[in-house]
């Protein structure tokens, strides 16, 4: 395994692999600066990753009213949330969750 990805804390390896299987349907992703945050350019569609590693499958998405400000200015934004296994991933539209 690459040091790099090893070294990652579990909630970017599950955004990476969430990037990953994104690519499959979607060859342009492009990474977008909204602070700090995991936002993209997937296809038509500007989508902030969330992922919450699994622990008792209690799930954490701390969200700062900042980021969904930005968010909310983007077009066609998203939020996909990993909820401990790329297996389980919930998309919504971010205007459902503002």
């Amino acid at each position: 395994m690459n040091p790099t990805v090893k070294s990652l804390i579990p909630s970017d390896l599950l955004a990476n692999q969430f990037l990953n299987r994104a690519k499959e349907f979607q060859a342009n992703i492009e990474l977008i600066k909204v602070l700090k945050s995991r936002t993209y350019r997937i296809g038509e569609a500007n989508v902030l990753v969330r992922a919450s590693s699994e622990g008792n499958r209690r799930y954490f998405f701390g969200i700062n009213y900042i980021t969904v400000e930005d968010i909310a200015n983007l077009d066609n934004p998203f939020i996909a949330f990993i909820c401990g296994s790329i297996d389980r991933v919930v998309v919504i539209p971010a205007k459902i969750l503002f």
